[in-house]
Formats: structure tokens, sequence, C-alpha cells
């Protein structure tokens, strides 16, 4: 777990943040799996820069919330509200390198992102089914499949 100020360490993050602050929040809800990349991105927009800040810090403190649930960290719902109220730049960066952390995302400016390939789920569990397939009948037996 990163502290507020954290991003001040890492020039890109905090660039990156600073100028294109809607995108970071929306790769930061897409990276946790709160929300889709660009209806993260167009919601933090509209909340960020219109007359509906406050209301935004609002819904932003929900969906930090969940971000910080899915990373394993739990924080006080109060402290995110203030954070979110009167230093957003500081609490998107720290939450931008705790969600690349966790996913393995390299950021550059100017707005180049860099991510490692994601495993595929449902293809690991289906070689896994069709080896089960293919060992556990009567052609498979004795050949190739020797309990792993």
């Amino acid at each position: 777990k990163l502290n507020l100020l954290a991003c001040f360490l890492y020039p890109h993050t905090c660039l990156y943040t600073t100028f294109c602050m809607p995108i970071v929040m929306g790769k930061n809800y897409y990276g946790a799996r709160v929300l889709d990349f660009w209806p993260g991105c167009i919601l933090s927009y509209i909340l960020t820069y219109s007359p509906f800040c406050c209301i935004g810090a609002v819904i932003r403190t929900v969906l930090a919330q969940q971000v910080q649930q899915h990373l394993g960290h739990k924080e006080n719902i109060a402290v995110t509200l203030l954070t979110n109220l009167f230093c957003l730049p500081c609490a998107v960066g720290k939450e931008s390198l705790e969600v690349d952390e966790e996913t393995g995302a390299k950021i550059t400016c100017l707005c180049n992102i860099w991510t490692p390939p994601p495993i595929i789920a449902p293809l690991v569990v289906e070689i896994d089914n069709a080896k089960d397939r293919a060992c556990h009948n009567s052609f498979g037996k004795n050949r190739f499949c020797s309990g792993h």
C-alpha cells in the first residue's frame, strides 16, 4: 500500500495523471475490473470537469473503494471521500501505481501503456478438460496420462 504522495516519485505517472486524469481513472477501473475502460473514462470526465464535482467525489469514492477491495486493501470510506474531495490527482496517481503493480502494467509518457498479455482462464480450463477427456477414456488409459 502506497503513500498518497507516492506518484511524485514516478514522473511518468505524475504527468499522466495530471494531464489525462479521466483516462487514468478509466484505466484503473478497467484494471481492477470495476468498470470497462470507456464507460469509466467518460464517467470520470463528466464528474471531474463539470459542476457536479461534489457528486463526482461521492461516486469516485464508491468506485475507489471497489478498486481498493479488488487490490486487497481496506481503506476508511471517510478518508477516501476527503481525499477525493481535496486531493483527487494524488489519489488517482496512487491508485494508478497500485493497479499497475497488480496488473504488471508500465506507463510512460506520452500515454504509452504496456501491459503483459493476459492469461485466458477459459482456455486453460478447456486444456485441462481436454486432458481429462483424453486420459479417462478407453483409448487414453496407460497412454501419456501419468496422473499429472
